[in-house]
């Protein structure tokens, strides 16, 4: 896809200007990368091709890796764990302002290298959270971007699913969704069974380290890993794409964030755009009233197969999305209607019929409306005798009679 202006291509590393016109270039095709906005440009990192697609000394190429940017300044991107070669050192930084890359020292109690993996960091202020690992860690890593140092938050009550889930951002609470406690021994494979747990997600509280559920209803997907999500705010609604376990349909699922009903949201032009296969490892951005959806690899059990297909998914009206092929930076987000109307529709008269009121209430309200009438009657009647000019061939005959001689 080609409805995007790439300022930069290094074959590692990609970033995409969205307020710009059209460009012929696609990046390699790759899955397990990472995708993050920074000031109105889409940063694309790593991933995996069935080869190394680092092309840059001194840089490593990451897949399965984490990317926050630090929401003090927000212009660094912390690259975290993920699969690498050759380093000990589980953390890149990169400047968006310099482009330069850096290896920053972080002290505390550092993740042991490889151990983060498909595990979406989540950013609030100067703090990274990342959760569990794949070594079924059930801690919650923090990192702070100022003070550049890990500590880890053990809870007594800590979800199973520690990889390939994604992560949300609700205030100063993130919800979990999906995931598992294993790969398959490849390393990429979800277990060909899950427990659907799509019923309670897991929430945690960043204030008290808490952890808690959120119970769901309506049309509950199958359990998954390997997928992703957005939250668009504008309309209360969590998006979900994709992954393993869901091989039966390739529609977006739906969450509302009031709620907390899943849903299948309407698509105006579904199987015309949009990926025709299930996508796993790909990626989803929010970019004003598109998401982006990039890359990843075609369902398979036994192969990986990448794509380097990029679709975009108009999601401004709450009640008809659509796939489409250009970007319009001066769209906006619909408000949510409860109502509408329908000329094509009769319109509705509503009828009152006796069957539907007592009798005595009939009677009772006739009673009063008479007793209004009459009262009303008196009232002007009383006034009218009262404030009634005097007849003015007597005032004149009386002015006469007082007149002197």
């Amino acid at each position: 896809m080609n409805y995007m202006h790439i300022l930069i291509s290094i074959i590692f590393f990609s970033i995409i200007d969205h307020n710009k016109g059209v460009n012929s270039f696609v990046p390699e095709r790759r899955a397990e990368h990472n995708a993050i906005l920074v000031n109105k440009k889409l940063y694309f990192y790593g991933g995996w091709a069935g080869g190394n697609l680092s092309s840059i000394m001194g840089v490593i190429n990451r897949t399965g890796a984490s990317a926050c940017i630090d929401k003090i300044f927000n212009t660094s991107i912390f690259f975290i764990g993920g699969d690498y070669e050759n380093t000990s050192t589980p953390i890149n930084k990169f400047d968006t302002t310099t482009q330069q890359w850096s290896t920053p020292v972080i002290s505390g109690s550092t993740p042991l290298p490889n151990n983060l993996k498909f595990v979406p960091c989540i950013s609030l202020n100067d703090v990274i959270y990342i959760y569990g690992g794949n070594t079924s860690l059930n801690a919650m890593n923090k990192l702070d971007t100022l003070k550049l140092s890990w500590s880890i938050l053990s809870s007594s009550i800590s979800p199973t699913k520690t990889q390939g889930y994604s992560a949300i951002l609700l205030n100063e609470s993130i919800l979990y969704i999906g995931g598992t406690n294993q790969l398959a021994s490849n390393g990429w494979n979800c277990p060909n069974k899950m427990s659907n747990l799509m019923e309670e997600l897991p929430l945690y509280n960043i204030n008290n380290n808490n952890w808690s559920s959120v119970k769901t209803s309506g049309k509950i997907p199958l359990e998954r890993c390997g997928h992703s999500s957005v939250f668009v705010s504008q309309h209360n609604r969590i998006l979900l794409f994709y992954g393993e376990q869901d091989i039966s349909d390739v529609s977006p699922i739906a969450l509302d964030t009031l709620t907390f009903a899943w849903s299948i949201p309407n698509i105006s032009n579904t199987g015309i755009g949009g990926p025709q296969q299930i996508l796993r490892w790909h990626s989803s951005t929010l970019i004003g009233a598109y998401v982006l959806i990039a890359f990843g690899y075609l369902y398979s059990t036994t192969k990986r197969t990448s794509s380097s297909d990029i679709f975009l998914l108009d999601v401004s009206r709450a009640d008809e999305y659509k796939w489409v092929t250009s970007y319009d930076p001066n769209k906006t987000f619909q408000p949510i209607t409860t109502t509408s109307y329908d000329p094509a529709k009769p319109t509705t008269t509503l009828i009152i019929t006796t069957n539907n009121i007592n009798i005595g209430t009939i009677i009772g309200i006739t009673i009063g409306i008479v007793g209004l009438l009459l009262l009303a009657i008196i009232a002007i009647l009383i006034f009218r005798n009262r404030y009634t000019l005097p007849n003015t061939t007597s005032l004149k005959n009386e002015i006469t009679d007082h007149q002197p001689a």
